[in-house]
């Protein structure tokens, strides 16, 4: 495999207060039933998905990516 057919597998984890802030801007509640459909395994975000935004967000995560390997010397 070449350097240019590699990709970088970036992962986050959230707590439920993220969710639960997110739902209360939206004046939704977290429910239990959403709550274990979210944790029930893990979620792949297709980021190109995302409109406008999907350089910005992959601009983004490459940078945090980055500093971090790079603090790591």
């Amino acid at each position: 495999m070449t350097m240019e057919e590699k990709k970088v597998k970036v992962s986050m984890e959230l707590d439920k207060d993220v969710f639960q802030a997110f739902c209360f801007m939206m004046g939704e509640k977290l429910t239990d039933e959403l709550w274990s459909k979210l944790t029930a395994e893990e979620i792949a975000i297709n980021v190109d998905e995302m409109g406008e935004e999907a350089q910005q967000i992959k601009l983004a995560f490459s940078a945090f990516a980055i500093a971090m390997v790079a603090d790591k010397k």
